[in-house]
């Protein structure tokens, strides 16, 4: 195991404390595709110990860190800030290496990144391409493990994924320091350089299509002694979406949202005065009274909502807005063919 990579597991790990996981996690399944138009980041260096600095293109936050810059720390680990108090995203705990460092003499194992889609909506997507397994090399001589990965950063929204790739890993108890043999993914809250501490790092556990998510407060060995079950198969998502600030007893009535267009053919946008990412009941009813829609937990990110309204018959409707204290507010809309 290379003494860099040690030396971050233990820093990651240092002085741990529970706290909240500030995020809710998705798993799906989707076509992993390889980047294609995207800007090589190591061009034919064969890359070890590997830190890189790109730009996202847009600003990004997690927690209090606003960024424009994404940063690959070392082998499978990311943050948007490398300074001060910040945040480590893990999608893999592997120790990564170019395959071309076997006699080779120049990289085959590509990093690089790109930005689909147009503002506000854009997604910076980051990729290490065919990479080798350090341990597979210096333990047994061979270069055939390799891993394909991505890391995904939603504009706007500031969702977070990892994306998992073709792989082949032959000797798992070689290779996972971290997770006693099982693979470690996860997010480290709040690393402190300076100090060495942090908030906590938290980690999936269990089946890699259904994890659990725990954290841990270990000193300097963070002793995971369960993590997931396997390495993420092909194909395999984890999203993490933050979670909305709830603001307790807000008057509706002081401030008032408003609903566009009106009247509406199919998407209806409910915005609120209101920055923070907050939480709504959202009732529509029609003109009998009737409820034909109900959201319990509605998400309002950047202060906005989407109803699609296409399944609703024409005529006049009801959406009445409620906070967690009971208070609301209603506004009419028409909704057309």
């Amino acid at each position: 195991m290379k003494i860099t990579f040690l030396l971050t597991a233990i820093i990651c790990s240092y002085s741990l404390a529970y706290g909240q996981f500030n995020y809710d996690l998705n798993v799906s399944q989707a076509t992993y595709t390889p980047l294609t138009g995207a800007t090589n980041v190591n061009a034919t260096t064969i890359w070890d110990e590997e830190d890189y600095g790109v730009p996202i293109g847009f600003q990004f936050k997690v927690g209090t860190q606003i960024s424009n810059t994404f940063y690959h720390i070392i082998d499978g680990s990311f943050a948007v800030d490398t300074t001060g108090v910040h945040n480590v995203f893990v999608v893999t705990d592997l120790d990564l290496h170019d395959r071309g460092n076997a006699g080779g003499s120049q990289s085959v194992s590509p990093i690089q990144y790109k930005v689909d889609g147009s503002a506000p909506n854009r997604i910076f997507k980051y990729e290490i391409a065919n990479a080798g397994i350090f341990e597979e090399y210096d333990l047994y001589t061979t270069n055939n493990d390799s891993v394909n990965i991505q890391i995904w950063l939603y504009e706007g929204s500031n969702i977070i994924e990892y994306h998992y790739g073709i792989s082949n890993i032959t000797h798992p108890s070689d290779y996972y320091y971290l997770g006693n043999g099982k693979p470690v993914v996860g997010f480290v809250k709040n690393f402190n350089n300076s100090t060495g501490q942090t908030d906590n790092f938290y980690y999936l556990k269990g089946s890699t299509s259904a994890p659990n998510i725990d954290s841990t407060n270990s000193y300097l060995n963070p002793n995971i002694s369960s993590a997931l079950s396997t390495y993420p198969p092909n194909g395999t998502v984890y999203r993490f979406t933050p979670k909305p600030t709830m603001i307790e007893n807000v008057d509706l009535k002081d401030n008032l949202f408003k609903v566009y267009p009106n009247p509406v053919k199919e998407l209806l946008t409910i915005a609120i005065n209101e920055s923070k990412n907050v939480e709504f009941k959202v009732i529509v009813a029609d003109i009998s009274g009737k409820v034909v829609y109900s959201d319990e937990k509605a998400v309002f990110t950047n202060s906005k909502y989407s109803l699609n309204t296409k399944a609703l018959v024409a005529g006049s409707y009801f959406l009445t807005l409620k906070n967690s204290s009971g208070k609301n507010h209603t506004k009419k809309f028409i909704k057309v063919e």
